[in-house]
C-alpha cells in the first residue's frame, strides 16, 4: 500500500470515527450531550480503531516515550470520560490527533460534534528558542534564559508535551513543534489571557493576546526568504507566509518554513476553497 493510499485511508476512516457512537451521521442531526459511558465509547472506538490501522504508532510511542501505548490510551479514556460538556469532549479527542506519532496519519472530530463546542482557547503567543542537546530555552526577543511559562516550569512543559500533544518521533523535532505552537498560542494547558513568562535571573514578563499576532510572525517568515541563501545563486520567485520559492537556470527550489495553519477546511486536501492566510494559498501561488 502506497502511502497516499494509506494516508487517504487514515483519514476517511478516522474521520467518521466519532459520531456514530452517538447520533446519526446527519451534520444537522441534534442530538444530546453522550453520556460517560457514551464517551468512553467513543474514545475507545478511536484508540482501537487507529491500532487497527496504524500499528506503528504504538510501537513507536512505546520505543520513543516513557507515556507508553497502554497507560497514553488510559489518559485519553479518562480525559474523555471527566469532560463535562461538548467543548471539553471536542478537546479530550481532538488531542488524539496530536498523540498519533508520524506525520501522516489525521484525525478530526466530527463537525457535528465540534460545533457544539466553543473555540480552543490559548495562551497570548510568544516567541522562544532552545538549545539542544543539551536542553534550554530563551527569548527570540531579549535572548533572557527562560526557566518558567504561567507557573509552570518550561522543560516539565516540554516534557508533558513530547509526551501527549508531539506527533515527531524525536525529541529535536518536538521542540521546533513545541516552540511554533507557542507561537501561535499555546493550546495544551489551562487557558489564560495573559502569559506571564519567568526568566533565569528572577525577572517576569506579562504579555497580553493583542501584543503578537500570527500575521506579525506570518510577515517576519516571509521576510526572510530574501536573506536565507545568500551565497547560492537563487532568484526569489514567490514568497508566501509559510514557504519561499527560488529558481536557478530552470530548476526551481521551494523551501518550506513550516506547515502552519491549512487556511482552509481539513477536508479541502486540494486547497479548493481557501478561506484564510495560511499554506493554502501558499499551494495555489505556487502552482500558478
Amino acid at each position: 500500500m502506497t502511502p497516499h493510499t494509506f494516508n487517504a485511508m487514515t483519514m476517511l476512516t478516522l474521520c467518521s470515527l466519532t459520531l456514530p457512537a452517538i447520533a446519526a451521521v446527519d451534520e444537522k442531526a441534534e442530538f444530546s450531550y453522550p453520556n460517560k459511558t457514551q464517551r468512553i465509547a467513543i474514545a475507545e472506538h478511536v484508540l482501537s480503531t487507529m491500532e487497527r490501522i496504524d500499528a506503528l504508532n504504538s510501537e513507536q510511542r512505546n520505543l520513543s516515550r516513557t507515556l507508553k501505548w497502554p497507560a497514553y490510551k488510559e489518559k485519553v479514556i479518562l480525559n474523555a470520560a471527566r469532560a463535562q460538556n461538548f467543548t471539553e469532549l471536542n478537546i479530550a479527542l481532538d488531542n488524539i490527533h496530536y498523540g498519533i506519532i508520524n506525520l501522516h496519519s489525521f484525525l478530526q472530530v466530527e463537525p457535528a460534534i465540534a460545533k457544539h463546542a466553543e473555540p480552543i482557547l490559548t495562551w497570548p503567543s510568544v516567541r522562544i528558542g532552545y538549545t539542544w542537546p543539551k536542553l534550554s530555552f530563551f527569548s527570540l526577543d531579549n535572548n533572557k534564559t527562560i526557566t518558567e511559562l504561567n507557573g509552570h516550569d518550561i522543560h516539565e512543559l516540554f516534557n508533558d508535551y513530547y509526551n501527549q500533544y508531539c506527533r515527531h518521533n524525536h525529541d529535536n523535532g518536538c521542540l521546533s513543534f513545541f516552540s511554533k505552537n507557542l507561537e501561535y498560542g499555546y493550546r495544551f494547558a489551562k487557558p489564560a489571557t495573559t502569559l506571564t513568562i519567568t526568566y533565569q535571573n528572577g525577572s517576569q514578563q506579562h504579555i497580553e493576546h493583542s501584543q503578537i499576532t500570527q500575521s506579525q510572525t506570518s510577515e517576519t517568515e516571509s521576510k526572510a526568504c530574501k536573506s536565507r541563501y545568500p551565497n547560492l545563486d537563487l532568484t526569489l520567485a514567490y514568497q508566501g507566509s509559510q514557504s519561499c520559492l527560488y529558481q536557478t537556470d530552470k530548476s526551481y527550489v521551494l523551501k518550506i518554513n513550516e506547515f502552519g495553519p491549512w487556511g482552509a477546511e481539513n477536508d479541502d486536501i486540494y486547497c479548493l476553497k481557501p478561506n484564510s492566510a495560511g499554506m493554502c494559498n501558499d499551494i495555489n501561488a505556487i502552482k500558478k
